[in-house]
């Protein structure tokens, strides 16, 4: 599977992003731990720009530098960007106070991980502020191509992170404080989602998808009988769901004195 980057590459999910109230409450909790003495700010991953842009007007005086891989979604940034992405930043070591980095790290294939974690260490001088999608049960938005037949999370997503991922994710900064954010949500257990999958068919239909295998744009919906979806269903009851939980964890990280 290649590193999806055509999943980002629509305009029209671009136009609906970011508009709910979850993701709001996600750019105000951020914008109030960047560090009042931040002078140069860097959002890597960086989207349509929401926290940037906004930061941008508060704080005219300060630097700030947006980049993502797509196009279509620094075509909405105001502030300075670079078509750019993980694990290799054009900037020198330190160059930025805060870096930010939300919603990016579940999405880096294994073969570039480490260089990536690296990589934000090495551009941020003092401050890390890190968002991920926390606790996610990864096979619950699998999705089927309907032209390869082959399976892939719907967002993109290639590893889940729970709190002790997140203490040991950096080797020169540490975990300051950490912070939840987003619609509390029922979390189906795995074991419930693939008696759903295997035994009725019931895979996940999302409203945008782009296949990273073959780049293919429609799902493939299941057909199973009516009975053994019913029946799907009803054996996952007993395993039942999690307990209520936020969707994103973000969590802040300071450079380490020596």
């Amino acid at each position: 599977m290649r590193h999806n980057k055509t999943i980002f590459s629509s305009t029209e999910m671009w136009t609906e992003y970011g508009q709910s109230a979850d993701y709001v409450e996600r750019q105000h909790l951020v914008e109030r731990l960047i560090d009042n003495d931040s002078l140069s700010i860097f959002d890597i991953g960086c989207g349509k720009g929401e926290i940037i842009n906004s930061l941008n007007h508060q704080y005219p005086n300060k630097l700030f530098v947006g980049s993502d891989l797509s196009k279509e979604a620094l075509d909405y940034v105001e502030v300075a960007t670079i078509l750019s992405s993980l694990p290799s930043l054009p900037f020198r070591a330190g160059q930025f106070d805060t870096v930010i980095c939300l919603q990016v790290l579940e999405h880096l294939p294994s073969n570039i991980y480490e260089q990536a974690i690296a990589e934000l260490e090495r551009v941020a001088n003092n401050q890390i502020i890190i968002g991920i999608p926390f606790a996610e049960n990864l096979q619950a938005k699998m999705v089927f191509c309907a032209r390869c037949g082959k399976k892939s999370h719907a967002d993109g997503h290639l590893r889940n992170y729970y709190m002790k991922d997140m203490l040991k994710l950096f080797n020169k900064f540490s975990l300051q404080s950490t912070h939840f954010a987003g619609v509390n949500t029922y979390r189906k257990t795995k074991f419930g989602t693939q008696i759903q999958q295997k035994i009725g068919g019931i895979y996940y239909q999302p409203r945008f998808f782009v296949c990273p295998y073959c780049d293919g744009h429609d799902f493939l919906e299941i057909k199973k009988s009516p009975l053994r979806r019913k029946m799907s269903v009803a054996m996952s009851l007993p395993f039942g769901t999690f307990s209520k939980i936020p969707y994103w964890l973000i969590c802040e990280y300071k450079r380490e004195v020596v």
